[in-house]
């Protein structure tokens, strides 16, 4: 991974002052896993088959926030399948989330589109460039109340 949307987050933590949790997949994703030219990658049969659920290695505990930012590279044009894991086995009831991932030249709106069955009270998305600074960061949130 090269690390830009957990940059976005940490800016996102650092503003807010709100903890993060990273979702670790039981299965860590390996270059070639996330070799999308590949057909026989993970990537490419995850987006072949969007039925599959990667497990979730880590605990995550959305009990103590009623805000959450959720995270999450844009694989195939979409959220890779397990944000869906995540969003199928924990509870958004009553939760704001706002949405963002960071891509080169892919924007967030058909990942948003995509998570529409879920019923998600999303309140904001946005899709950040690798190169994002701090600054824009704050505006987009201040352009959000937040």
């Amino acid at each position: 991974p090269t690390g830009n949307t957990k940059r976005i987050a940490t800016f996102i933590s650092e503003i807010t002052e709100f903890n993060f949790t990273e979702i670790i997949p039981a299965q860590e994703y390996t270059d070639e896993d996330r070799n999308w030219r590949n057909e026989e990658s993970r990537t490419f049969k995850e987006f072949k088959d969007p039925s599959i659920r990667p497990e979730i290695q880590n605990e995550i505990n959305l009990d103590w926030y009623d805000t959450i930012y959720l995270w999450y590279p844009i694989w195939f044009w979409i959220t890779p399948n397990i944000i869906l894991t995540l969003l199928e086995n924990y509870d958004f009831a009553n939760k704001t989330v706002i949405l963002f991932c960071t891509s080169e030249h892919v924007w967030i709106e058909k990942s948003v589109e995509y998570l529409q069955p879920y019923n998600l009270n999303v309140i904001g998305s946005k899709r950040f460039e690798q190169w994002a600074e701090k600054q824009e960061v704050q505006e987009w949130l201040e352009s959000l109340g937040i």
